[in-house]
């Protein structure tokens, strides 16, 4: 059995926007969180001589988090307020990546002085809703969420960056099958072979959870292809015909001379343009042919994104820039449009967690010295990337975000690796913040006519 982490300081930061007088008192905890294995059951019964059935049922009689007020127990008081917290409701929603009541135990202590709000339910299931309460979940939540982070990068490093085909590989029965035969040359008993299927069952639930968090992103992906090419379809029917009336009435508000008319006008022909403008941006996500003949201007597409994500880069304060020429490369608009947005996307996100430093995101497109392919260089001032973290995040279901779903890097990746590129992070000129970089390859044409970047 392995013990992730025990906290100490309950009080630990939440998000940037809780800023609020805290109206929940202090209190203590110790929680425990592992991932219980074959191989650790194994190690756990052969050192303690008990039995794996022994083990699962002392986990089910002590699983959960327990609260305790003045030394008193007030939460669990059923088996069926096991799970006070819901944990294992909210782990249905993203089964894998978070922790359940099976997988963590421990204990929080409170004192009616300094937390007199805080009180149980009269059914003694469940927390009585009020603002102290209420604060308390939250700080408790986001322990388990730094949990499940924790938890997650030590799976992750497990598994190390395994791309979709690595994945799949995994779905093989080969490597058992090869186990078991060579336990049946040595004339093994069953009992013998057992710990081979166990551990190729565990890993085939392992990798079973991988894939259902990767499909569901990429059924959402799809989904919004869906509603896109629904959108630009009505989009254009609607202003075609709007935009013919207004062509036919453009000569009769001029000869009314009404100020107010002119005015009216003019804003409807104007939102007919930025309706048009907005079509034309969402028609690379709209596309339901992806032929290799394709092509994308990279400068473009950044500045659609730039566009995309306007009020946003406004809100936070932050200023893109822009650097190269008009450069055709042989990818899908809307493929090309998924890799700079999400990595834009999450630059602005970290740079609105920067103080006292310019909040800036440069884009640079320039030649690789691989023939054929252009670099894309994607770089903020924000606070950048810990060590620790670097070979983790393009890892599905790795996130440090508290709302994240890990995916965004990793469906990127798979993209850039589609078109024979690589996605990674790279050290950058500026002291601070985060630089991503992929490749991409040049349309054909443009390779032959050598048109310089």
């Amino acid at each position: 059995m392995r013990w992730a982490e025990t906290f100490a300081n309950p009080m630990m930061p939440l998000e940037k926007s809780h800023n609020l007088h805290a109206v929940c008192g202090p209190f203590n905890f110790e929680i425990r969180v592992w991932d219980l294995n074959p191989d650790e059951r194994r190690e756990i019964s052969n050192q303690y001589n008990i039995t794996a059935r022994e083990i699962q049922r002392s986990i089910n009689s002590n699983k959960g988090i327990s609260l305790y007020r003045d030394g008193v127990l007030v939460l669990p008081k059923t088996d069926h307020a096991k799970d006070w917290l819901g944990l294992d409701a909210r782990r249905i929603q993203r089964v894998g990546p978070r922790i359940g009541t099976r997988n963590v135990m421990g204990q929080i202590n409170i004192r009616s002085d300094a937390n007199p709000d805080i009180r149980d339910t009269s059914d003694r299931e469940a927390l009585a809703s009020n603002r102290a309460s209420d604060e308390f979940r939250c700080i408790l939540m986001a322990i388990v969420s730094r949990f499940e982070t924790e938890r997650n990068a030590d799976r992750a490093a497990q598994l190390r960056r395994r791309r979709l085909n690595d994945v799949f590989s995994a779905v093989s029965a080969d490597s058992v099958l090869r186990r078991a035969r060579s336990l049946e040359r040595r004339n093994a008993s069953i009992s013998a072979i057992v710990p081979a299927i166990e551990r190729h069952a565990e890993q085939l639930n392992q990798t079973q959870e991988e894939l259902r968090g990767r499909f569901v992103y990429y059924s959402r992906v799809a989904a919004l292809g869906q509603m896109a090419h629904m959108l630009v379809h009505e989009v254009r029917n609607r202003t075609t015909s709007i935009g013919t009336f207004l062509r036919r009435v453009a000569a009769t508000v001029t000869a009314l001379d009404d100020r107010n008319t002119s005015r009216s006008f003019e804003l409807a022909n104007g939102s007919v343009v930025a309706l048009k403008t907005l079509a034309n941006k969402l028609a690379p996500l709209a596309s339901r042919s992806y032929r290799s003949t394709r092509t994308s201007v990279v400068e473009e597409q950044m500045r659609d994104c730039i566009d995309l994500l306007a009020d946003r880069l406004k809100h936070v304060g932050v200023s893109c820039v822009v650097h190269g020429r008009e450069t055709q490369v042989a990818v899908d608009p809307g493929e090309l449009t998924h890799v700079i947005y999400n990595l834009v996307d999450n630059a602005i996100y970290w740079l609105d967690l920067t103080e006292e430093r310019e909040r800036r995101i440069e884009m640079t497109v320039s030649q690789s010295p691989d023939a054929g392919k252009v670099n894309i260089r994607i770089e903020d001032t924000g606070p950048g990337i810990e060590s620790e973290h670097e070979e983790l995040v393009f890892l599905p279901g790795y996130t440090m975000k508290p709302h994240g779903t890990g995916m965004g890097l990793t469906v990127a990746s798979e993209l850039v690796a589609a078109w024979g590129g690589r996605l990674g992070l790279e050290v950058s000129g500026n002291p601070y913040g985060a630089c991503f970089e992929f490749d991409a390859p040049l349309y054909s044409d443009q390779s032959a006519k050598g048109v310089k970047l």
